[in-house]
């Protein structure tokens, strides 16, 4: 072997010896969950390997690191994998005996394969840097880039940063979400728990999986490790809106943190200007600064998923390494946050071919593919590996990987023709020299005008229909119905009416100005001047990839509601900034002279976005409700609401001198969480017919609920029901809220006169 012919004969012995030592622990570790085997009474003793195993294992790793400096990671890597070897094959032989193996074990074996994985991908990498990393493309140093940006431009992107923190954190505690509870109170402390208690099989805390949410959050457990304790607010010293708050703000914080890598990304992917007008309308989203607020994985699903996905348009662009492993790492972050993250596989295996059709440079199909797909494979393993780090659970099933991922319950429509796609292509290039799909690919790329022609046609046409229907009074399709029950959808219309109704909360959930710039965004990205830049070919990626997205949830028969497809709002914003820099460029290009108005045009219009933004989110109590001016006010966006207006209509029953003698019922629990009285929210109807309630407070988001178990009651005839499904459509409630003063979003109070 090599090592015994390169090695020092010192380090022949010591390693040797060393790794004898710690191989035998690992062996008779195993023999004594054996059945049969004749049990050593040092052996059975559990202290025996808890003091063993670890010396063992640091003894090999400070011999191999005395002989072999830590900078040279190819020399002590390489043979820290060889003294490995034996007892990974042991493990995994034993693998599937689950009564004989440990966790501990499992865990090593995992951990191994992932370091094995890592070796073989960094040389794969060092031998194929040409393919992966351009040198031609330097990156300038953290220092050189910000001075490059000018002050002018870093300082409205710290005001942004600052602004989208400002209405992040206001209001903070002073609501009560839905299905936060799931969260607070038990999905959060599980993780961490099962952390503290080394059970990593318990870390599977959700079928989200939501890692993120709890590893964000979980700074809160620092100063109330019992969530619980704050259920009930008697004898407590701290209010409920400090319990929300000190959940809530990492979140937030996190948000801050990550928001100006949007502009860094877009910076280094279509220039200076248009990455500010991209910022500016994503950082002054409402729609996005609202679902931060909430604890639930999609308020982290559309910081990682874009991210992801611009990363890796900036790698397509200046193809430096760096841009590809923070892709596949945010990539990881999205996968551990929700499985719906999985589109990105799909769609940037798409990116690959649509790349060629779009690209400038000739390049012959095969030497392309072979490159894009080495870096895929690159990329999908940092991902994975991200995924798997911070997922105990995988550590002791790693199956839970592909469930994840191709065998999510997000990707699992379309698993297989992902499948049988990615292995034509695969073996297209391996036995075909990509004959097939490369006559495709130059046939499509010979045509690209008409490729970009095409799908500008059908984005407008669908942006259009969208609103038409909207303003001729929902006829066709009725969005909001459709909308109402997103896991039925089919029940309420035709395949096409749920593709439409999906981005009804799209179009009318962005400002007008971004909506106006969505609808023109292909036709001003077609010019031959835009189209085969990083910019114009942005543009309709990012246009493919939100009709991708709605296909991907009409196929799974969900409806994508606002918080569904949150992802979708920082694209559009990116789209719609990038859309008007491609613009500004034609108008002063095509300008006579040296106009005085054109120096000063681009930066008069960043501050109408940006006063046009601010002004949006003082108007805006409920950001995550905001609708468009665009929208007919009888309308609304937030068809299944997340408990906006609960405070507020706490706080009104709690102005009664009385209110703590007040017994109410309300459809959320939310009003529960801040009213000082007696709350009920459920429909126990014998347990209602022995108490006397004061008040009913009902919400839209929840009429149809309630209609239904209303409904039941009376279809069984029972005597004792209350017909709170009548409370809904009067019109003489005591105290209404209309949120953000839309009546289709209400919630109203209602005394009890009987």
């Amino acid at each position: 072997m090599w090592f015994f012919k390169t090695a020092d004969r010192r380090e022949v012995i010591a390693l040797a010896t060393l790794a004898t030592m710690f191989n035998m622990n690992c062996f008779l570790f195993i023999l004594k969950f054996i059945p049969h085997v004749p049990k050593i009474a040092l052996l059975s003793d559990r202290n025996f390997f808890l003091i063993s195993l670890p010396i063992s294992s640091l003894l090999l790793l400070a011999g191999i690191f005395f002989f072999n400096p830590f900078h040279k990671v190819r020399d002590w890597s390489s043979k820290l994998l060889l003294f490995l070897f034996p007892t990974v094959i042991v493990f995994a032989i034993v693998w599937n005996r689950g009564d004989l193996i440990p966790d501990s074990a499992k865990i090593f074996v995992c951990f191994s394969v992932l370091f094995i994985g890592a070796y073989y991908a960094v040389r794969v990498i060092g031998k194929r840097s040409d393919m992966l990393h351009s040198p031609s493309i330097e990156e300038p140093s953290p220092s050189r880039w910000v001075r490059n940006q000018g002050f002018s431009r870093l300082a409205t992107v710290i005001a942004l940063t600052a602004v989208f923190f400002g209405f992040a954190i206001r209001d903070l505690g002073t609501f009560a979400a839905v299905d936060e509870a799931l969260w607070l109170y038990g999905r959060i402390p599980k993780y961490w728990n099962a952390f503290a208690s080394l059970e990593p099989a318990k870390t599977n805390i959700s079928d989200k999986p939501g890692i993120t949410v709890a590893l964000t959050t979980g700074f809160g457990l620092l100063s109330e490790n019992n969530p619980k304790a704050w259920k009930d607010l008697e004898g407590n010293y701290r209010h409920i809106d400090d319990f929300f708050r000190l959940f809530r703000l990492p979140i937030v914080v996190l948000a801050t943190l990550l928001l100006p890598l949007f502009y860094y990304l877009l910076e280094r992917l279509s220039g200076k200007t248009s990455a500010l007008f991209a910022y500016s309308f994503i950082a002054l989203s409402p729609v996005t600064i609202g679902m931060t607020k909430i604890i639930n994985p999609d308020s982290l699903l559309w910081l990682f998923a874009p991210l992801s996905l611009f990363a890796y348009l900036a790698y397509v662009k200046r193809r430096h390494l760096g841009f590809l492993l923070l892709s596949g790492g945010l990539l990881g972050l999205a996968l551990l946050t929700k499985y719906v993250a999985n589109i990105l596989f799909v769609f940037v295996l798409g990116i690959i071919f649509l790349e060629y059709v779009f690209r400038k440079e000739e390049e012959p199909f095969l030497v392309y593919l072979k490159r894009s797909l080495l870096a895929y494979a690159v990329w999908t393993f940092t991902a994975i590996s991200v995924f798997f780090v911070l997922f105990p659970a995988t550590w002791v099933k790693p199956v839970k990987i592909l469930n994840a991922t191709i065998f999510s319950q997000a990707f699992e429509k379309v698993t297989y023709l992902f499948i049988a796609l990615f292995a034509i292509i695969l073996a297209d290039s391996l036995l075909n020299r990509s004959r097939f799909t490369g006559a495709i690919a130059g046939f499509l790329r010979r045509r690209y005008r008409f490729v970009a022609l095409s799908i500008g046609i059908i984005w407008t046409m669908f942006f259009l229909f969208v609103t038409t229907d909207v303003w001729t009074g929902m006829k066709p399709y009725d969005f909001m119905t459709i909308l109402a029950a997103p896991k039925t959808v089919l029940k309420g219309a035709n395949i096409f009416g749920v593709f439409a109704s999906n981005a009804y909360p799209l179009v009318f959930g962005v400002t007008p100005f971004v909506f106006f710039l969505l609808i023109a965004a292909s036709f001003i990205a077609i010019r031959k001047r835009h189209l085969r830049t990083a910019a114009g070919k942005f543009v309709f990626f990012g246009v493919l990839f939100i009709m991708l997205y709605y296909a991907g949830t009409t196929i799974s028969k969900v409806g994508a509601i606002t918080r569904y497809q949150i992802m979708l709002f920082p694209i559009a914003g990116a789209i719609a900034g990038i859309s008007l820099s491609l613009f500004l460029k034609t108008l002063l290009k095509s300008s006579v002279g040296n106009q005085p108005w054109s120096a000063k045009l681009i930066p008069t219009i960043l501050a109408v976005i940006i006063v046009s933004g601010l002004t949006t989110l003082f108007m805006t109590p409920f950001p995550l409700s905001y609708a468009s001016v665009l929208l007919p006010r009888q309308y609304g966006l937030d068809v299944k609401d997340m408990g906006e207006g609960s405070y507020e209509a706490a706080q009104y029953l709690n102005s009664f001198p009385d209110a703590y003698k007040l017994v109410i019922w309300s459809d959320k629990d939310g009003v529960c969480k801040f009213f000082n009285g007696v709350c009920k929210s459920g429909f126990d109807w014998s347990a209602y017919s022995k108490i006397h309630l004061d008040y009913y407070v009902v919400t839209s988001g929840r009429e149809s609920r309630t209609g239904k178990f209303v409904g039941s009651a009376v279809r069984s005839a029972r005597s004792d029901t209350i017909r709170l499904d009548e409370f809904y459509d009067r019109t003489d409630p005591q105290w209404e809220l209309l949120i953000n003063d839309r009546p289709s979003q209400f919630i109203k109070i209602f005394p009890n006169t009987q």
